[in-house]
């Protein structure tokens, strides 16, 4: 596999060349060229932009391994499928199934993406994860979502692996804007290792942040953020046997239907480009607390 390159974020603003080794996005208002000719982690990677690992000196986000991260991965959901509640996986309680259920789709889908949540400030652990889903580059949208393991909860790592990751979706392309996070770049190849500075994002125009209604702790931390909330979507999917969710019984007799699934409402929140430089303030602030 392609070692990944290492992006770390801090809040400074610099004003310097872009680094021609560094990941790439899509310019805004431009034709989307094909999957081939973007870059891509490694020669398994579909997804629509290069994944990076981010991080700062406190949290890093490490784009979603098989060989490094599934097995701890799988155990800690195992000793908490609570985290799940309001997910739509069944319980992923061994590796085929997390394979199966998870990864098998989103390493298929270039709309979506997978990073691996590590607590840099103590163990060094895996505390979670976060997704990228529905990404447009022709829209410069996407959808991020998070789940942590209960001991990170109300900690530095949750607002801080969010922060990072809308940093990189969120700010300008390098060289496209005065506006953006100071990174050093690390890459290595052939145990050769370069680094450059350089002001660098996506510049995507949309962040969206999806969630249960019910979802308490999902909502503040939303709030937390700084994302707004747009409404409620009702009835907007499914929810498994097991999983809370509305009961579709007269739906079922309506339709004369053998069996119709549960439903549940969803909370819409986004971030968006022109409200962007705004929040990143508040943003960084809330990292740094």
């Amino acid at each position: 596999m392609v070692a990944a390159k290492t992006l770390t974020l801090d809040t400074a603003v610099a004003d310097a060349s872009a680094d021609p080794g560094a990941a790439t996005a899509t310019p805004i208002g431009t034709p989307v060229p094909s999957l081939s000719a973007l870059p891509a982690l490694s020669a398994g990677s579909v997804f629509h932009y290069e994944q990076c690992r981010l991080a700062n000196d406190r949290v890093a986000l490490e784009p979603f391994d098989l060989a490094l991260h599934l097995g701890q991965s799988v155990k800690r959901l195992r000793e908490h499928p609570g985290l799940l509640t309001y997910m739509p996986f069944p319980a992923l309680d061994d590796e085929d199934a997390f394979v199966r259920d998870v990864w098998s789709y989103i390493s298929k889908s270039p709309a979506d993406a997978l990073y691996a949540v590590r607590d840099l400030s103590s163990s060094n652990s895996i505390a979670g994860f976060i997704s990228l889903s529905g990404t447009n580059p022709m829209n410069a949208s996407t959808e991020l979502g998070i789940i942590l393991f209960p001991e990170f909860h109300h900690t530095h790592v949750s607002v801080t692996a969010v922060g990072l990751m809308l940093q990189w979706l969120m700010d300008p392309v390098a060289g496209q804007g005065s506006q953006g996070s100071q990174d050093s770049i690390q890459s290595a190849e052939g145990g050769r290792s370069t680094a450059a500075t350089t002001a660098r994002g996506l510049g995507l125009r949309r962040v969206e942040w999806k969630t249960h209604s019910e979802n308490v702790a999902s909502r503040k931390l939303a709030d937390r953020i700084g994302f707004e909330l747009e409404g409620i979507c009702r009835w907007e999917r499914i929810v498994q046997p097991g999983k809370p969710g509305l009961a579709a019984d007269w739906l079922q007799r309506r339709n004369g239907s053998p069996v119709e699934l549960q439903g549940q409402h969803m909370a819409l929140y986004s971030i968006v480009w022109d409200e962007w430089d705004q929040k990143r303030q508040h943003i960084v602030a809330e990292m740094e607390t």
